[in-house]
């Protein structure tokens, strides 16, 4: 699971990673368009790129490492995804 980790006082836990940005693809397509996340993916891992995918019914985003943050967001912008990190 994906919680804050100031709501886990008490839980035991690995270790947080706070070296994730999160990505947000801009993307206005019908739930029954596929593909547009397998590409964005390819485009990344063509890269050399991790990431972990975190997709719901209206937002799709990419979580990069802090690192990867500029080549993923050129990348991505490359093969036109409008894309914002945070």
């Amino acid at each position: 699971a994906i919680v804050e980790e100031g709501s886990l006082p008490g839980v035991r836990h690995q270790t947080a990673q706070t070296w994730f940005r999160l990505l947000q693809i801009n993307v206005s397509a019908p739930f029954d368009a596929p593909g547009f996340l397998a590409k964005a993916a390819s485009t990344l891992a063509e890269l050399r790129i991790n990431v972990f995918i975190v997709s719901t019914f209206s937002r799709d985003y990419i979580l990069v490492r802090s690192d990867d943050l500029d080549r993923s967001l050129q990348g991505l912008r490359r093969v036109g995804f409008p894309v914002e990190s945070y």
